[in-house]
């Protein structure tokens, strides 16, 4: 079980930078991003084909935001790995999770 989101920093200047930090990325702006390319690449693969303007927007919307709930999982692990290699090992927190003892 990974980390989400959590800092097991006791420092609340650093475990709040770190939930900040995390949610900007994780649920602003790599989603964003990702999806705002699947909309554009879909668009342009639609421009070329005979389709009425309505489906040539509707089509790219419904695939963006059916992308959400596959994007979600991969994009939160690869924040938490990123975030576990770089800020949270300057900040000296603790990446791994708590052990059971």
């Amino acid at each position: 079980q990974g980390r989400v989101a959590s800092s097991n920093n006791k420092n609340p200047l650093i475990a709040g930078s770190d939930a900040l930090f995390w949610q900007t990325l994780a649920s602003v702006a790599i989603p964003g991003l990702v999806i705002n390319r699947i909309v554009w690449f879909t668009s342009r693969i639609l421009a070329k084909k005979a389709l009425s303007p309505l489906m040539k927007q509707a089509i790219p919307t419904v695939a963006g935001l059916g992308a959400v709930p596959f994007i979600v999982h991969p994009i939160d692990a690869a924040v938490t790995y990123g975030m576990d290699k770089t800020f949270r090992q300057v900040v000296g927190d603790d990446a791994s999770p708590p052990e059971n003892t």
